[in-house]
C-alpha cells in the first residue's frame, strides 16, 4: 500500500483523525529478522519501487506540495537548472564560509565544476539512453521510521510521510533501499561510531546484490539508471 492513510477526517480545526495503516515501523523490528524474512522484505521494496517508476508524471523537476523538498517553489526544466540551484542555496548559506579564508567556497566552486562535468557525461549518455532522464517520482525521506512491515511476512505494508516527494531524473531517483546502504557514507562527513546500522556490512552488500538481480530481471531500464556511473 502506498497511500499514507486509509481515511482521513479533518473537520476539525486544531487536529485531524485517520486511520493508521497496518504494519510496524522497520527500525523497531529488522534486527529479528532471519534471512528470508530480509529477502522478502528486499523484493517487496523492488515491487513499490517499480510501481512508482512507471507511474506517469509530469516530466519536469520539482514537487507537488508547496513547501516540501526542494525548498523552493521552482519547476526545473532540466537536471542542470536542478542541480545549479542546490549549489546557489549553499552558496547563499549562514552556515558555510564564516572562517573569513573563503575555502568554503572555493571548495564549492570546485565541486560544482566535477559535478558540472559528470553533467555532461550523463547527458552524453542520455543522448542514446533518453531513459536516465525521464522524470519519476521519488520519496525524499525512505527511512527505516517511515517504512511499515507486515512482521510475520516480511513485505512492506505501508510507507508514509509522503509529503517529502518530489519528481526527478531517474538517474537520481533510482537507488538501493535505503537501509543497505551505510557503506557508502563519507566518514569525513558522518561519525559511523554513533550511527545505528539496521544489518552487517557483508549482509547489506548481499541484500543490494539480491535488489540489483531483482530489478534488472523486472525492468532493465529502472536497473539501467541505478547501475549508471557517469565517471
Amino acid at each position: 500500500m502506498l497511500s499514507p492513510v486509509q481515511g482521513v477526517d479533518d473537520d476539525y480545526r486544531n487536529f485531524i483523525v485517520m486511520t493508521k495503516l497496518p504494519g510496524s515501523m522497520l527500525l523497531s523490528t529488522y534486527g529479528t529478522w532471519n534471512t528470508a524474512q530480509k529477502e522478502r522484505l528486499v523484493a517487496s521494496y523492488a515491487d513499490i519501487a517499480l510501481r512508482l517508476f512507471r507511474l506517469d508524471v509530469p516530466q519536469e523537476i520539482g514537487t507537488f506540495v508547496p513547501g516540501a523538498a526542494p525548498p523552493s517553489p521552482n519547476v526545473f526544466k532540466n537536471i542542470g537548472q536542478y542541480i545549479d540551484f542546490f549549489f546557489e542555496v549553499k552558496r547563499n548559506s549562514p552556515f558555510i564560509g564564516r572562517d573569513g579564508s573563503g575555502q568554503v567556497h572555493i571548495h564549492l566552486h570546485e565541486l560544482h565544476q566535477h559535478v558540472d562535468r559528470l553533467l555532461a557525461d550523463l547527458l552524453s549518455n542520455a543522448a542514446t539512453n533518453p531513459t536516465l532522464l525521464h522524470c519519476v517520482i521519488s520519496h525524499c525521506d525512505l527511512n527505516d521510521m517511515n517504512i511499515l512491515v507486515d512482521e510475520s511476512s516480511g513485505h512492506i505494508s505501508g510507507i508514509v510521510d509522503w509529503e517529502y516527494q518530489i519528481l526527478q531524473p531517474a538517474c537520481l531517483a533510482a537507488e538501493y533501499p535505503p537501509w543497505l546502504l551505510y557503506d557508502c557514507l563519507d566518514p569525513r562527513f558522518t561519525d559511523v561510531t554513533r550511527t545505528l546500522w539496521l544489518d552487517s556490512l557483508g549482509e547489506s552488500r548481499r541484500l543490494r546484490e539480491l535488489y540489483l538481480q531483482i530489478v534488472k530481471d523486472r525492468d532493465p531500464d529502472y536497473w539501467n539508471a541505478l547501475v549508471h556511473d557517469p565517471g
